[in-house]
């Protein structure tokens, strides 16, 4: 795996370098800042190992960033910012001095939930019912299974998005969610995904889902239409 380094302090920064190559990790950047940090994971990377207190920025207003483009582990010598990492999604928590048994813990909390959300469900059968497998997703720092047959609808809020039927908030991009789900969800707007069998009525711009208006983008009606009528 690539890992990305931010470390303000120099001792700290070689420490977290040596245990990523002990762990056999490949650094892709070693930085200092948010700024830097920011710059450095325009390139691919797998995970982050981020400080919270930075000289630019917090380091949680970075992880939010970094969450969307690979998984984030926080250390900190401060335990008072634990709920709060978990709750913008990060993998794990690490209280510093950091030792490298806890270090590989954490890089292998990291392969487990890569391995998971690579997982994309089964095809669906010729009638189109959707997989009896479960699904995981990323909810509160854990790995939750959801049954894909009560969800209606999902939609994008903010660094999270919701799944409207078992109500879960989830971290994850619209994008990626999207890759892993079987017919017949649908992608209908930039911030809205449905279930085609849950679409009550097709409006002008909206489609009705559980007696509630939920946005189609322009881009997306010809689509959905075409899959309404196939």
């Amino acid at each position: 795996m690539r890992c990305l380094i931010v470390e303000d302090d120099p001792v700290a920064r070689a420490v977290m370098e040596a245990h990523a190559r002990r762990a056999g990790l490949e650094i892709a950047a070693s930085v200092a800042d948010a700024s830097r940090a920011r710059q450095a994971a325009r390139a691919p990377f797998d995970v982050a190992f981020s400080d919270i207190e930075l000289p630019d920025g917090s380091g949680l207003d970075l992880a939010r960033d970094l969450v969307q483009r690979g998984e984030v582990v926080l250390a900190t010598a401060r335990e008072r910012y634990a709920v709060d990492a978990y709750d913008l999604g990060a993998a794990d928590y690490l209280l510093k001095p950091v030792a490298f048994e806890r270090f590989e813990q954490a890089v292998e909390r990291v392969r487990k939930l890569r391995a998971a959300e690579r997982t994309v469900a089964p095809p669906t059968d010729d009638d189109g019912a959707l997989p009896d497998g479960p699904v995981y997703v990323r909810s509160g720092g854990a790995l939750v299974r959801v049954d894909l047959r009560r969800v209606d609808r999902i939609e994008a809020e903010r660094d999270y998005i919701r799944l409207h039927g078992p109500d879960i908030r989830v971290q994850e991009t619209m994008s990626r969610m999207i890759k892993r789900l079987p017919a017949p969800f649908v992608r209908i707007h930039r911030s809205h995904i449905a279930r085609l069998d849950r679409i009550e009525q097709v409006l002008d711009r909206a489609v009705v889902i559980g007696g509630q208006r939920v946005p189609v983008g322009a881009s997306h009606r010809a689509s959905l239409l075409d899959r309404l009528q196939t």
